[in-house]
């Protein structure tokens, strides 16, 4: 019961943004990321995923491509990609996302590691 509040309720959120006439901005690529991450728990991929790719759009575009909010949504769409067994997409993401905390956060901040080590587990003769 409570996932289908929060589905409804990201639903929602996504949709209204998109319509306000601002598909654009940042609260609407929260509000896709969010939604995404429902859909690809719940293993509805094919929803996820153009949320995803959707909400990656827009960071890029708003904050460039070596944001720290850009990381998270290519961190994302990488492990999306990785389930549905599209390896070759989720290394490059991941390592899209890797170089830009290292880049940003440098090698010993926690945020860093913890990609790495996503990044490695799925990865590990890299």
């Amino acid at each position: 019961m409570a996932t289908k509040i929060v589905l409804c309720f990201a639903q929602r959120y996504a949709c209204s943004a998109c319509f306000a006439g601002t598909p654009g901005n940042l609260d609407t690529a929260q509000g896709l990321n969010n939604l995404a991450a429902i859909y690809k728990k719940q293993q509805k991929y094919a929803k996820a995923e153009p949320l995803a790719v959707r909400a990656l759009a827009i960071r890029e575009q708003q904050l460039g491509s070596a944001h720290l909010d850009t990381a998270a949504s290519l961190n994302n769409l990488g492990l999306l990609y990785y389930q549905q067994e599209r390896y070759r997409e989720a290394e490059s993401l991941l390592k899209r996302s890797l170089t830009i905390c290292e880049r940003v956060l440098g090698q010993d901040h926690p945020q860093t590691e913890a990609v790495r080590e996503d990044y490695f587990y799925f990865f590990p003769d890299n």
